[in-house]
């Protein structure tokens, strides 16, 4: 739900207060990132769902200081980029389809099987995940 991921991106900018969060996705998700940038209030939070070719979506993921992202194509691209990755498992097995790469990966979620789900995962979980990443450092905008 789009208040949980607006608590989690709290708990980074509280963590990281330079940070600025993008929300990327497809076209056809652009109204439910929308829904979650809304949510977020003023802090620093961006919808670029929809204006993300892929290799505009490389390039960030090659400078991004980190990435918190369901199992997702994505995320394995990040990992592969070495982007420092906190990725969110439902029923997939983590042990199976956790991203590798160069990068930090932690991985969470997906231990109950098929019955799991990321819904399930607590912020608080995510958020020390995220307290856990070493993030890089990121270039000065300009």
């Amino acid at each position: 739900p789009a208040d949980r991921w607006a608590r989690m991106a709290e708990a980074v900018v509280t963590a990281q207060p330079e940070t600025r969060i993008l929300l990327c996705g497809s076209a056809p998700e652009r109204g439910v990132l929308e829904e979650i940038r809304q949510a977020c209030g003023t802090m620093p939070v961006h919808n670029i769902a929809g204006d993300l070719p892929i290799p505009r979506l490389l390039a960030l993921l090659e400078v991004a200081g980190g990435m918190l992202s369901v199992d997702t194509g994505p995320a394995h691209a990040a990992a592969a980029l070495g982007c420092p990755l906190v990725v969110l498992f439902g029923a997939a097995s983590p042990a199976l389809w956790r991203p590798i790469g160069p990068g930090q990966v932690i991985a969470i979620g997906g231990e109950r099987g098929a019955s799991s789900r990321v819904a399930d995962l607590q912020v608080d979980d995510v958020a020390a995940a995220w307290r856990r990443l070493h993030l890089r450092a990121v270039p000065a905008a300009g």
